[in-house]
């Protein structure tokens, strides 16, 4: 069965500093029919942003962040036990540094685990482990995450969900003057 990754960023999965469940679901919903035909891995991010939703910490900060990330973790994760289990879907958390990818047998060892995980049909739900990494072992988004996931497990597709409306030359929300790259589709966006 072919592999698919899909990344879901924080603003798709919160909305005023809250889970927004019913976009939630609507995920849900999606990766139960994408999981008839694909073996599906979830790169998730949010468990800052469900941290914040305990936890009114800095976030600016280094170790705020850290604690909104370990608040959180557990508050997105059981949101997905919750709504995976309409659909009778198993889960398992996977928690990766940018180090998981420079070791071959670390590396090995969590596709070994991808693979047993998608062998069972239990749905692998990665996250960079924001808690226990340094900054020089930060992915800095999961969009890198979940691109070096979809390359180490051999995934065939990669679908980034974003509030971002296409692939632009450089971040627009930190520069006005980014533009839509020349060769990218530009489709509509979504809404869930």
């Amino acid at each position: 069965m072919q592999r698919l990754v899909i990344k879901v960023g924080s603003a798709v999965l919160t909305e005023n500093n809250e889970i927004a469940k019913g976009r939630m679901l609507h995920l849900m919903t999606l990766i139960a029919d994408l999981r008839q035909k694909y073996s599906v891995v979830l790169v998730t991010s949010g468990a800052v942003a469900a941290g914040y939703s305990a936890l009114k910490l800095d976030k600016s900060k280094n170790i705020g962040k850290k604690a909104l990330a370990a608040a959180g973790q557990p508050i997105l994760m059981s949101s997905y036990k919750r709504k995976f289990d309409i659909f009778d879907i198993d889960t398992a958390q996977i928690l990766l540094t940018e180090d998981d990818f420079d070791s071959r047998k670390r590396t090995k060892t969590f596709q070994e685990i991808i693979d047993a995980l998608l062998e069972s049909d239990i749905l692998p739900i990665v996250n960079e482990n924001d808690i226990t990494s340094t900054p020089e072992q930060l992915f800095g988004d999961n969009d890198q995450l979940s691109a070096n996931v979809a390359y180490a497990i051999g995934a065939e597709l990669l679908v980034i969900l974003s509030d971002i409306h296409g692939y632009y030359d450089k971040n627009p929300r930190e520069h006005p003057d980014a533009k839509i790259a020349k060769n990218a589709p530009i489709r509509p966006p979504v809404t869930f």
